[in-house]
């Protein structure tokens, strides 16, 4: 089998056609081997070494010596994947094993379809999924970037393990006095009569995935941390993302299951590894934050932004405040949510992040909060998460990070003010 390169597929595709680059390979080594994800180093006819990723729920595993098919279409025309081939089929395999969970298609209509039991369709889920009524309160942090999901998941963390330590009494619950209060307004909507799915200090998260970036959740080797870690309970895999601990049609589902299957206190809603951007306004995957925090509204929970802020980037257009989060706030969002800023960020920083801010905030009435991010920051360089976006770090952004945890972490103040309303009610009644 020849290979079809980049020059030829620019003279057969006009106008923009989209082209796929599949090249024969061999499997030289397996260098990482789990059970959803294979890192593997393949040789092509153009390239002696060349990483390649192998997803063995698509395509099996595969083993040093095999010959493969590899599609190398991102790196022949020098887009984004991390500088990897990904396998498509390896030689000598007729069939997948295991039986397919149910009949929901990813994928679908292309050769890489794939069968997923989603928990709608499951037994076991169905009840509880049918007997929603609403997200009672349940805090739902959106955020842009996938770089977002493991600051917020620390500040998050952070609040929980501050409320565990200040637990006296499970008769005495009381908001941690490390952690800011949540005021009586603040808990308004909190779902006073529900409180299944975690103990006293112990907060339960889940991490809904989307389809606007990568479509793997295997891929991400942040969300693989925050699991070992038990930063986050339940992975959600929402649209044609897959591989979550439940897989779900759409987003709005996806917080139903987090609310009723999981019994998640807190959600955090954001894309895999790799946005899609062009530049333009509504030209980018990031959109997709707009109608989350809508749907989060829509289904009586606490809708929450994550903002994209940056000192660092070359890019006028995402500096303080990401045009991005300009145009969701203003024109994407149907419905009011809180946008959240951390406050122990540099003042200069912060004078210059609201101003920018202002004007989207008062079409529609979104609300904008205050609340501390180091604390999350410092939970997550403690267990070593890596912090970085578009190949900066904390150092080089601290605004970014800071707010990111500061919303993971205001989030999980308003599920301890939830408690702490629940034991209220409960005490009232005795």
């Amino acid at each position: 089998m020849g290979i079809l390169r980049a020059c030829d597929l620019a003279r057969q595709a006009p106008g923009g056609a989209a082209v796929l680059i599949a090249e024969p390979a061999v499997v030289l080594r397996v260098e990482e081997d789990s059970a959803h994800i294979q890192r593997v180093v393949v040789q092509t006819e153009s390239e002696p070494e060349c990483p390649a990723i192998c997803y063995p729920d698509i395509t099996g595993r595969v083993a040093g010596g095999q010959r493969v098919i590899v599609n190398t279409t991102a790196v022949r025309l020098g887009l984004g994947s991390g500088g990897s081939h990904f396998v498509m089929w390896a030689d000598g395999r007729k069939e997948l094993e295991g039986t397919p969970g149910g009949h929901i298609m990813k994928l679908r209509y292309t050769p890489m379809q794939i069968a997923c039991g989603a928990a709608e369709e499951s037994a076991a889920c169905l009840e509880a999924i049918e007997a929603f009524s609403g997200l009672d309160g349940m805090p739902v942090v959106v955020c842009e970037l996938h770089s977002m999901l493991a600051p917020a998941a620390a500040g998050a963390a952070w609040v929980a393990s501050a409320a565990s330590a200040s637990a006296s009494a499970a008769s005495a619950a009381v908001v941690p006095s490390a952690v800011p209060a949540v005021s009586a307004a603040e808990r308004v909507g909190c779902g006073v009569g529900d409180g299944a799915g975690a103990t006293e200090g112990a907060l339960r998260l889940a991490y809904i995935m989307t389809d606007g970036g990568a479509l793997p959740a295997a891929l991400s080797r942040t969300v693989s941390r925050l699991v070992r870690m038990g930063l986050v309970s339940s992975v959600i895999t929402a649209g044609h993302a897959f591989g979550g601990d439940h897989e779900a049609v759409n987003v709005h589902s996806a917080l139903i299951i987090a609310k009723q299957v999981v019994k998640c206190d807190v959600a955090i809603v954001c894309m895999g590894p790799g946005v899609v951007g062009t530049g333009t306004r509504f030209g980018t995957t990031a959109i997709e934050q707009g109608p989350a925090l809508d749907a989060a509204t829509r289904l009586r929970g606490q809708a929450i932004m994550a903002p994209r802020l940056s000192r660092g980037d070359p890019r006028g257009r995402h500096t303080p405040v990401s045009h991005h989060t300009i145009t969701v706030l203003r024109d994407v969002c149907c419905l009011p949510c809180t946008v959240v800023l951390a406050d122990d960020m540099d003042p200069a920083f912060l004078e210059r992040a609201v101003e920018a801010l202002e004007p989207a905030l008062s079409g529609i009435g979104h609300r904008l909060a205050l609340h501390p991010g180091e604390g999350g920051l410092r939970e997550a360089q403690a267990a070593g998460l890596e912090l970085s976006t578009m190949g900066r770090d904390s150092a080089q952004e601290p605004e970014f990070f800071l707010t990111a945890s500061a919303a993971g972490a205001y989030a999980a103040s308003l599920a301890v003010g939830c408690r702490v309303g629940r034991g209220e009610a409960a005490q009232a009644s005795d």
